[in-house]
């Protein structure tokens, strides 16, 4: 597998190319310049985030897990109910589909918490009908962020694949090595 680096270095370069996935795809929904723009850039940055923080790493002691910080505590379930590259976890579909809902259900668990504590007045099934109706009134916003999360998630398990093929391919050729050649006196 490719290292924590290496996923954000290819994370970074290929920032441009979503950029230009984000710009067609909101132009095709949008002829307000404003808003192509907004929505670029929101795709982007949730993007970024999704191959910083939000890929299929976050299963392990990773790079991303790590980033979390104190929040990292939520993955731990997480880690325990998948393995690691799975498909679960690093598939190109089930694998952001998994971790947006798992994230949503933990946030749905501190809102019944609160609820019960009577700090916020939304039961969770209030909460879930204004989660749909948000996203049923904001299609375009709701539509770039899951494009982002799933592209973000998605480069990680690409670059999985790309790398162990080729270490598979390479495997047991070892590189000549640099330095001084010994003289050989016998």
């Amino acid at each position: 597998m490719a290292s924590g680096k290496t996923h954000d270095k290819i994370t970074v370069i290929m920032s441009p190319f979503a950029a230009g996935i984000f710009f067609l795809i909101n132009f095709s929904k949008s002829k307000d310049i404003g808003n192509i723009i907004a929505f670029t850039i929101l795709g982007v940055a949730v993007y970024i985030f999704g191959g910083y923080m939000f890929s299929g790493d976050v299963d392990i002691e990773s790079v991303e897990f790590n980033r979390w910080g104190p929040l990292k505590v939520i993955w731990r379930l997480y880690q325990r109910l998948f393995s690691h590259r799975s498909i679960f976890t690093h598939g190109f579909i089930l694998g952001p589909a998994i971790r947006i809902l798992y994230v949503y259900g933990i946030y749905l668990i501190i809102c019944a918490l609160l609820y019960a504590l009577d700090v916020i007045n939304l039961s969770t099934s209030q909460l879930i009908k204004a989660t749909a109706l948000f996203m049923e009134e904001n299609k375009q916003l709701s539509f770039n962020i899951i494009v982002a999360l799933f592209l973000g998630s998605g480069l990680h398990t690409l670059t999985d694949l790309i790398y162990s093929f080729f270490k598979k391919i390479f495997k047991g050729k070892k590189r000549p090595r640099r330095g001084k050649k010994r003289k050989n006196y016998l």
